[in-house]
């Protein structure tokens, strides 16, 4: 079953693939990425994040492709997915994205698009390593997040892109 995972546009992307390391991943971006269909990778173009038409369009070519789950790396597209998140798991997609209570309070301190990359699901570790110092947000979140190294020492924060 495949899986799609936004902005192709940004190495992020590409790192994502290699640590999910699935044998069928979709790639998407509203911005061109025709140089893709030469990498022998599979492409889709979808609106930006912040359209009106995005969570639509979004469920309407996970559906056409079956894909099960959808990996947002823009920070305006974790928000409409998470808003959205409902919808998607009454269609089987899960989309791997924090409540939205907690998407509501994110601000730019909380992003980073570096560091190691943990993936959580329903709170538990499905990629990467959570050291034992370290708690998540909250205790059943799903995401994908970055430990950093910050003036707290380390950090989790939430791996997403700022948009162009």
């Amino acid at each position: 079953m495949p899986i799609l995972i936004t902005g192709a546009s940004n190495a992020q992307a590409y790192k994502l693939e290699r640590l999910l390391n699935e044998p069928d991943v979709i790639f998407a971006d509203d911005q061109d990425n025709s140089h893709l269909k030469y990498s022998g990778r599979k492409f889709i173009n979808i609106p930006a994040g912040n359209s009106a038409s995005y969570a639509h369009e979004v469920l309407k070519a996970s559906l056409d492709l079956g894909v099960t789950k959808i990996y947002p790396l823009y920070l305006d597209e974790i928000k409409a997915l998470g808003e959205a998140n409902q919808l998607f798991n009454e269609y089987g997609i899960k989309v791997i994205v924090p409540g939205f209570e907690f998407i509501k309070t994110l601000d730019s301190a909380n992003v980073s698009a570096t560091g190691d990359i943990v993936i959580v699901e329903d709170g538990k570790v499905i990629v990467g390593i959570m050291p034992s110092n370290l708690n998540l947000p909250e205790p059943y979140i799903t995401g994908v997040f970055s430990l950093n190294i910050g003036n707290k020492g380390l950090e989790i924060k939430l791996f997403a892109i700022h948009h162009a």
